[in-house]
């Protein structure tokens, strides 16, 4: 992957390149562009080529990385193909002499407080709202349950602020089939951009994801509102057709997601039924 330091993701900031509006790809060219030109490339200090552009994968965070590899306090190596004791044979052929072996695999998703029947997360996927809710269910929320790159912190406090205003009744859901709609087009948009690997089914981008929420909290707010005024019981088919809430593709020019005709609202709320759907992980 591509390192990235610490030190020039505040000068990425103040140029606009991390931008919640601007597409992925523009970002993933200027980065490579101001990275080249402040940091090098990786691949003259003894790393691999990367096989996908910057953006396309979790990065490397260091700001000791290049310094180190430099100075050659730090061999870079290929993959291990065979431990003979203490013997550590590379797929390229050479071989080291070890103490000892760390092994970075980040981190497995399990819920093992759950029913596997009801919650489980085989190969780290957990389709959820984004990454904060199952459709349909307002009463268990995964805080922090993502990776961004940058700090993990900030986004679960805007996640926590919005779970506040839910609970007071300030904030009110959309409707599941809203929510499994733009789950979809998320998800598409995430498989579409990262390499494919168990470490990027929660990606998020910081910016961006913090946009949406705030965007989202404001929608919320409306049907909130709206809710309060009609005295109804079932708060997302009050907030359905907010075409501002609706907008949220992998782009800022993404098109809007369909709602449901008025015929179909205007009966279910005529038989008092709320927009409730399955629980399952069926994105």
């Amino acid at each position: 992957s591509h390192a990235f330091t610490k030190a020039y993701k505040p000068h990425l900031d103040r140029l606009g390149l991390t931008h919640p509006l601007l597409p992925w790809r523009v970002q993933s060219l200027l980065a490579r562009l101001v990275l080249g030109l402040v940091v090098g490339t990786p691949w003259r200090f003894g790393l691999p080529r990367p096989d996908h552009p910057p953006l396309a994968a979790h990065p490397t965070i260091s700001q000791d990385l290049l310094v180190r590899l430099g100075r050659g306090d730090i061999v870079p190596k290929p993959g291990i193909a065979e431990l003979d004791g203490r013997t550590v044979r590379f797929t390229d052929g050479s071989a080291v002499e070890a103490d000892v072996i760390v092994f970075c695999t980040g981190y497995a998703v399990s819920f093992p407080f759950f029913d596997p029947d009801f919650l489980t997360a085989p190969g780290n996927e957990l389709p959820l709202w984004r990454q904060l809710v199952r459709p349909g269910e307002d009463d268990l929320f995964f805080v922090g349950l993502l990776q961004p790159i940058g700090a993990t912190m900030p986004l679960a406090e805007a996640q926590g602020q919005l779970i506040g205003e839910l609970l007071v009744g300030r904030y009110a859901l959309p409707s599941p089939e809203r929510m499994r709609a733009e789950m979809d087009r998320e998800r598409r948009c995430l498989f579409r951009r990262y390499v494919p690997s168990a470490r990027h089914t929660m990606q998020v981008d910081f910016d961006r994801y913090l946009h949406k929420l705030a965007r989202e909290r404001r929608a919320g707010a409306r049907r909130a509102r709206i809710e309060a005024r009609r005295g109804s019981s079932s708060a997302p088919e009050a907030g359905r057709g907010h075409a501002g809430h609706a907008r949220d593709g992998c782009g800022p020019f993404s098109p809007p997601l369909k709602v449901g005709d008025a015929a179909r609202m205007e009966a279910r709320r005529g038989d008092g039924r709320s927009a409730v759907g399955s629980t399952g992980e069926d994105t």
